[in-house]
């Protein structure tokens, strides 16, 4: 605790801080390697210099005690270098107050993510490929990932899986993830994402690389079916191909009779080869049906 000159109370030091002696009209800053994160709610973690926290392993805190806001959180314990390590849990203070207490790598050993071993980089991550590349540990990039713990770069996730996080964190690239029913990622490996199937097709199964046509007969109005029946069949008097959006994709041809649902048009008798004018449900001038617009002298009984 500290005294402001003239005051009458005692104050608790503050985050970053401590004091060994009563009665001081201010409070220290913590050594170069260590933090204190208590903001003067409890006197007893800052009254001694043994209250400041050493940097874990892997980090290091080079103030030299000037500031305390450089020593108030954990966050203040920055990592070591790209391709370097430092193995001290902790213990010494001395092995995290400057970055000479990073140790280089050994040639084809990278450094791990979290820098504290050289020659394993955690899941998530992989050994660096390509151009101008470190040779060091990084995160996977999108569509990338490494379920386990060594030196390997990241592999592509498998056609039909993705993952959509662009090297951001580690956790998300340990496993890839199954595209929905509805879906499908790109027939090529290393998929960022899936997308769903457009309207007029469908996809039952997960994993999936495309997606199928709506049948002859039915149309698919919406994105991202699962079933093959798609939205449903398709009205009287209209006919559907494969792919179709729309429950009156395509008008029945003239001369033709098309049934819900019907694969194909049908060509009706000669006696009743013209288009229905009247109405719907009425007689056309044969005394027949008027059915979707269409001739009805084709098997009428099973028509109506």
């Amino acid at each position: 605790m500290y005294s402001n000159t003239g005051s009458t109370f005692c104050t608790v030091c503050g985050a970053g801080t401590y004091q060994v002696s009563q009665g001081s009209p201010s409070c220290d800053v913590c050594a170069a390697g260590t933090f204190i994160s208590d903001a003067g709610t409890d006197s007893s973690i800052h009254d001694s210099l043994d209250d400041c926290i050493v940097c874990g392993a892997g980090k290091v805190l080079v103030d030299a005690a000037t500031t305390a806001s450089l020593h108030d959180s954990e966050s203040d314990c920055e990592l070591c270098p790209e391709n370097t390590f430092n193995a001290d849990n902790g213990v010494s203070s001395t092995l995290h107050d400057e970055l000479s207490d990073c140790t280089a790598c050994p040639p084809g050993m990278p450094g791990s993510l979290d820098r504290k071993v050289c020659g394993v980089c955690i899941k998530g991550s992989g050994i660096s490929t390509g151009v101008g590349a470190s040779g060091g540990c990084e995160i996977c990039k999108a569509g990338y990932f490494s379920d386990i713990e060594d030196s390997s770069p990241c592999q592509p996730c498998s056609p039909g899986a993705f993952i959509t996080d662009d090297g951001v964190s580690a956790s998300a690239h340990e496993k890839c993830e199954e595209c929905n029913p509805g879906s499908h990622a790109n027939a090529q490996s290393g998929a960022s994402d899936c997308n769903l199937c457009t309207i007029g097709k469908y996809q039952p199964s997960s994993s999936s690389t495309s997606c199928l046509d709506c049948d002859l007969g039915k149309y698919g109005e919406t994105e991202g079916l699962t079933s093959p029946t798609c939205t449903g069949v398709c009205l009287q008097g209209f006919f559907c191909d494969i792919a179709s959006f729309n429950a009156t994709q395509t008008q029945c041809p003239a001369d033709h009779f098309c049934a819900k649902g019907t694969t194909a048009p049908e060509i009706c008798l000669s006696s009743y080869a013209r288009t229905c004018t009247k109405g719907e449900g009425e007689l056309c001038d044969d005394n027949t049906l008027c059915l979707g617009r269409q001739c009805s002298g084709l098997n009428l009984t099973t028509v109506a």
